[in-house]
């Protein structure tokens, strides 16, 4: 249906090519077949829909809350390694200052000491290790491993 704007009849249908014809009026129409079967199945489908659509939501409400697990153990990974890494540049400047402090090295072996959660993402395992690995060494040059 294409539609047409004349300034003087504001917004109105055109008719297209092949002129479609209408019969029986302007008002809605069910399809052919009896109304009350027409109904029963309308209200027989409205339950079924509800029932339906409350089961995946609640799928989805699980689903969600399985991510916001996954997620939370992920953040809380990312936020402790990037705590050893700030402690490892306390260590390095210290050491360029050479003021290293007994309770710098001590912080390090705690944090490192914390157990670590599982996380999904191999990547991220691997970043981890590396920064364990880094934060290891150093204390194992200070005597503290």
């Amino acid at each position: 249906m294409t539609l047409r704007i004349n300034p003087s009849q504001g917004l109105g249908a055109s008719a297209t090519a092949g002129g479609v014809k209408r019969t029986g009026g302007d008002g809605f129409s069910l399809s052919k077949g009896s109304s009350a079967q027409s109904a029963g199945s309308a209200a027989g489908a409205a339950p079924a829909a509800g029932a339906f659509g409350v089961g995946g939501i609640d799928a989805l409400l699980a689903l969600q809350a399985e991510e916001d697990v996954l997620t939370g153990r992920r953040r809380r990974q990312i936020r402790r390694a990037n705590d050893i890494l700030d402690v490892l540049e306390d260590v390095k400047v210290s050491l360029l200052d050479g003021t290293l402090a007994d309770s710098t090295l001590l912080n390090l072996k705690t944090m490192i000491a914390d157990r670590r959660e599982g996380v999904e993402d191999e990547k991220l395992q691997a970043v981890l290790d590396h920064i364990e690995t880094r934060a290891l060494v150093e204390l194992a040059k200070r005597g503290l491993s």
